[in-house]
């Protein structure tokens, strides 16, 4: 640059236009004509100006996981200082070169360059869109019990956001089939819930997904959708009695064709494995066996389950103390010649129950006595009230004390007495023996009766009258052999309904 300049008063005026270039030495020569006096000084001039800034990205068209550079073109004098920002929030970045090694859609926003220094401040801004190929994030396998409901749920992540279907393998669905879809700005669901499922909706179920964008994308997964039925859990006793010294066996049944796992309870806590057995049968039974060892504690609530496609299946018990049986209520007896029928009236309440009966006795007669005793087991009740016992070769015209109690595990009963004579006797407890002989004059009357027809009906016509009082007298002499001790009117019925036929 050579250029003159005219000095006024000391002060050398630059004529412009100054540019961003015009930066650099200076010398100013000052030449006195008139004296042949010359001068120069040299100076260095530097031109201030405001930030300039341009914003560039290396590309335009990203997908997450991508690298991307964004670049702050700046100039200024001062050398400006450089922040970056995006959308609200401060970058900790102060370069001109921004880099995102691995692109997330979290990255979308838009990101500022600020440059500033003493003349000035500008800014540029640049909007980040990461685009993501589509791809099912879910898609799954699915369990269910026939009569159930179940969703088959396809979960698509894409931007831009895709088209998802949901077809059955034969193209069809059931008739309680419902479609629901839902999105946001990356991801879309879509949801068919089958209600009331048979084994006809099982099979292959395949999720359709395409996305248009600067390529076209098409891909699917298949599902399966597996119905199986209801197992049953189911046990023998809801309640089971034990004494305390005894170690008892719970037992657990389950019906189904699938590999089952029984876990127990009691009082809600759950029981060692050790102590179960599990047994799986041919016909789909597995039976689960818990052993429970004989304690104080033993006694409480117990629950054998299984879990089943995410549904539980409970079956429960009690374990109570077995309590040693009540002394009967009553005794009743018909006796014949050589035999007698005791029916035994039972406290069936409480936690006790009978296991067997003994008996011991004693004949008594004017030359003395002689005694007998047994143990009778029970395997048969003729209702929940009444045992029925039969005791043979007793002789007749004897008279018979049995002192009787009723056991089981847990210890028996308090004694009760009973007294019978055989053949024309007659028993000891006379306050039931008027309702007794009514019913047995009727029932034996009638039977002599029809065996006296049978035989006697040619003489009918004319021995009418002779024929009845005979049947009378047949029917008291009859009765004299059958005898009923200690009978209430509900013990009456019970010994015609159990006893009297087998005399």
């Amino acid at each position: 640059m050579s250029d003159s300049y005219d000095i006024n008063n000391g002060t050398v005026v630059l004529k412009g236009p100054l540019k961003e270039d015009s930066n650099g030495n200076y010398t100013i020569i000052v030449e006195i004509k008139n004296d042949n006096l010359k001068k120069n000084k040299s100076l260095n001039i530097e031109i201030v100006f405001s930030p300039k800034i341009s914003i560039t990205a290396n590309s335009s068209n990203v997908y997450e996981g991508d690298s991307l550079v964004i670049n702050c073109n700046v100039s200024g004098n001062p050398t400006p200082t450089i922040k970056w920002k995006k959308n609200d929030q401060d970058l900790n970045f102060t370069g001109s070169h921004l880099q995102i090694a691995k692109l997330k859609k979290s990255d979308d926003g838009l990101y500022y360059c600020f440059a500033e220094n003493s003349v000035g401040s500008k800014n540029k801004s640049l909007n980040l869109s990461v685009k993501v190929k589509a791809a099912i994030t879910s898609f799954e396998n699915i369990s269910v019990i026939e009569g159930r409901e179940a969703s088959l749920i396809c979960i698509v992540r894409g931007s831009p956001l895709p088209n998802v279907t949901i077809e059955a393998n034969d193209g069809q669905f059931s008739n309680s089939t419902q479609v629901q879809k839902t999105s946001n700005t990356i991801e879309i669901s879509v949801n068919i819930s089958l209600k009331n499922i048979t084994f006809g909706d099982s099979g292959e179920y395949i999720c359709g997904v395409t996305q248009k964008d600067e390529s076209y994308l098409e891909f699917n997964k298949t599902a399966h959708l597996k119905v199986f039925a209801q197992p049953f859990v189911f046990i023998n006793e809801t309640k089971v009695k034990t004494v305390q010294s005894t170690t008892t066996d719970l037992f657990c049944f389950v019906h189904s064709n699938q590999s089952i796992n029984v876990n127990w309870f009691k009082d809600g806590e759950v029981v060692t494995n050790k102590n179960v057995t599990n047994h799986v049968h041919n016909d789909s039974v597995t039976t689960s066996i818990l052993r429970i060892d004989a304690s104080e504690n033993m006694f409480g609530n117990y629950s054998c389950a299984i879990v089943f496609i995410n549904e539980t299946f409970t079956a429960k018990m009690e374990l109570v103390r077995l309590m040693p049986p009540n002394r009967p209520l009553n005794v009743s007896c018909i006796a014949t010649q050589d035999s007698a029928e005791l029916v035994i009236f039972v406290d069936a309440s409480g936690e006790s129950e009978i296991d067997s009966v003994l008996y011991n006795g004693s004949a008594i007669n004017p030359l003395g006595k002689s005694s007998l005793s047994k143990t009778i087991n029970v395997t048969e009740f003729n209702n929940s009230a009444t045992i029925i016992i039969r005791i043979p070769n007793l002789k007749s015209g004897t008279i018979y004390s049995f002192d009787l109690t009723v056991k089981n595990k847990a210890g028996e009963s308090e004694l009760i007495n009973v007294e019978v004579k055989t053949q024309n006797g007659s028993f000891a407890n006379p306050q039931s023996e008027s309702g007794f002989s009514i019913v047995m004059r009727f029932v034996m009357a009638t039977v002599v009766t029809l065996l006296i027809y049978g035989t006697l009906i040619m003489f009918m016509h004319w021995k009418k009258n002779k024929n009845a009082r005979r049947r009378r007298t047949l029917s008291i002499n009859a009765f004299q052999n059958v005898e009923l001790l200690n009978c209430s009117p509900h013990c009456l019925d019970i010994s015609k309904r159990y006893s009297l036929h087998q005399l």
